[in-house]
């Protein structure tokens, strides 16, 4: 992969990346770098005050199938987040993103989070979140399920909350409970509720 990185006035960051990724797993281009296509993508950062703004897009340089079941289509999308700090130990964030739904089964996303380092652990940058994300079925994508006879509803939501706790300079702990309302966006599975732990260990 290549990747750049430009600061034009020091308050802003402009990004590019070209990687070796295939729009479709299972194609087979060989050992020659970026012969069977890649992803590019570019990323504008802003900092103003307490608020950091980005905006991106990304595509793959090749067709894939379409979600429509006939033909290919070319996958690309686009995306905008900002950062906000509230005070010292809160900040909130909201993100947005779409892509072309006649080659991504997801054409749209949602998502915003409250994050607060209560310091409940002395020298210790801990952090409490709660966020939420919802992912939403393309149209073309529904319609092909629709067609075979498969039902789905709109979209997939996830409630999480979690809490990063670093333990010394080596151990991070992150536990994690989220309840997923749609799951997968199958109507016959139930909603779930996930227990994760995050172990993150440095050397």
């Amino acid at each position: 992969g290549l990747r750049m990185e430009y600061d034009p006035d020091g308050s802003g960051l402009l990004r590019g990346v070209a990687l070796d990724v295939e729009s479709e797993s299972g194609t087979n281009s060989g050992s020659t770098p970026l012969a069977g296509g890649s992803m590019v993508a570019v990323e504008y950062q802003h900092a103003s005050g307490a608020t950091t703004w980005k905006g991106g897009a990304w595509s793959f340089t090749a067709t894939r199938a379409s979600t429509a079941g006939a033909g290919r289509a070319s996958e690309y999308g686009a995306y905008a987040l900002a950062e906000h700090r509230i005070a010292d130990r809160w900040s909130l964030y909201a993100r947005a993103g779409a892509a072309n739904a006649d080659a991504s089964r997801v054409a749209q996303y949602y998502g915003a989070g409250l994050v607060f380092h209560p310091g409940a652990l002395p020298m210790r940058d801990d952090a409490l979140g709660l966020a939420v994300g919802h992912a939403r079925n393309g149209g073309p994508y529904r319609d092909a399920m629709r067609a075979e006879g498969i039902a789905t509803t709109a979209a997939e939501t996830a409630i999480e909350l979690t809490w990063r706790v670093p333990l010394g300079e080596h151990v991070v702990l992150q536990p994690d409970v989220q309840y997923v309302v749609d799951p997968d966006t199958d109507p016959t599975i139930d909603d779930a509720l996930v227990f994760l732990l995050r172990v993150e260990l440095a050397y």
